[in-house]
């Protein structure tokens, strides 16, 4: 049963399946943000009535947090949101960070040396504050239709060497073939590191390996939040459409996929919602009763 109530307090809460809803997570690309590279209006208004019921409104994403202020700023984003893929967790309306893992040096210098394997790949390291690149890229006009700014240019090894811009990130950008034996080849490396990888909603054709620290998967961090706020994963929804999102939507009590999602992605949950360009977060929030 869905279903709002009012408590003795006065409090409204929204309700799924018997359980009191808390905290609403959602993906960016491709969730919330379809072909147009914009959040609908009637999604818009499906976050706003979440928060007007209760519900704290928070992002899980492999964006790094610079790369979603105007999501925080433009959207009723109040609680703990996810970004550098589980590397860190900010909290907007309590101004902390609950999580927070970076790469070693050796660790960035190996996972590289491997991408490097593959000329057709492009290459991102990324701090808390900024994005760097090493060289030019026409893959640096395509991630920037995302809503990032240009990156910075810097030598990947004087990067490494400043103890002060600590390493969260390293994105593998380009044909989803190359970045897919990128993954694979890390995989059997014995590397220790995190990864997710997802398709761009714009570029198909495009994949997008985000790599951070082993202890900075989504997971860890859902488990460091919980452990932190005392929210439960029963009082979690989640939403997201790629391979990377599916630790998010496993932890959560309800998570749901999005109708564009991959196959495998859309099996190994329990709930779809119509895809994002069909404004599946607000279909799928106005179904149960929102």
């Amino acid at each position: 049963m869905n279903r709002l109530i009012d408590t003795k307090s006065g409090e409204i809460m929204f309700e799924v399946a018997g359980e009191q809803i808390k905290l609403a997570l959602f993906d960016v690309d491709g969730t919330l943000l379809g072909s147009s590279h914009t959040v609908s209006p009637r999604v818009r208004e499906a976050l706003h009535k979440l928060v007007a019921r209760g519900v704290m409104v928070g992002l899980a994403t492999g964006r790094a947090l610079f790369a979603v202020q105007s999501f925080l700023s433009e959207l009723p984003i109040n609680g703990p949101t996810l970004t550098f893929s589980g590397a860190h967790i900010w909290d907007p309306e309590r101004k902390v960070v609950h999580f927070s893992r970076s790469l070693s040096g050796d660790v960035v210098r190996s996972v590289l040396e491997i991408i490097r394997r593959d000329r057709s790949l492009h290459m991102e390291l990324y701090t808390t504050e900024d994005y760097f690149v090493a060289e030019e890229s026409p893959l640096i006009a395509v991630h920037c239709e995302y809503g990032l700014s240009r990156p910075s240019r810097a030598s990947f090894e004087s990067l490494l060497g400043n103890s002060g811009s600590p390493i969260l990130k390293i994105e593998c950008l380009g044909p989803a073939e190359g970045v897919r034996s990128v993954r694979d080849a890390l995989q059997v490396s014995g590397i220790p590191v995190a990864l997710g990888l997802a398709y761009g909603a714009r570029h198909p054709d495009l994949a997008f390996l985000n790599i951070t620290d082993v202890s900075a998967n989504r997971t860890n961090a859902l488990n460091a939040l919980s452990e932190k706020t005392g929210l439960t994963p029963r009082e979690t929804m989640a939403f997201g459409d790629a391979e990377s999102d599916l630790p998010v939507l496993l932890w959560a009590g309800h998570g749901v996929a999005m109708g564009n999602a991959p196959e495998h992605v859309r099996n190994a949950v329990r709930f779809i919602a119509p895809s994002v360009d069909e404004d599946g977060i607000a279909a799928y929030l106005e179904g149960l009763g929102l």
